[in-house]
């Protein structure tokens, strides 16, 4: 839910990688960053049952809206691991 809208996540993407993120400690990676509870409520916690988050966890979504890469838990420096996994991605 947005503004008290409930809302698919899908309306969250737009046209660049974006981190879906259980919890906070991923802003400071290269990509945007949305936390639920913070940038999108999740009432019922279904969006990290779905997408296989604990707490801290990430979901790197693609451009196009695929799941990329995830992190089911926190990580020690989301910076340099999400720059590891876009570099393997984007063969860089």
């Amino acid at each position: 839910m947005t503004g008290g809208t409930a809302r698919s996540t899908v309306d969250l993407l737009g046209r660049g990688w974006l981190l879906l993120a259980n919890g906070p400690g991923w802003r400071q990676a290269e990509v945007p960053a949305l936390e639920a509870g913070v940038d999108f409520r999740d009432p019922h916690d279904v969006f990290a049952a779905r997408y296989g988050l604990r707490p801290g966890g990430a979901s790197l979504i693609r451009p196009d809206g695929i799941v990329a890469w995830r992190s089911p838990g926190p990580v020690a420096d989301a910076a340099t691991t999400v720059s590891g996994v876009l570099d393997q991605l984007l063969h860089r």
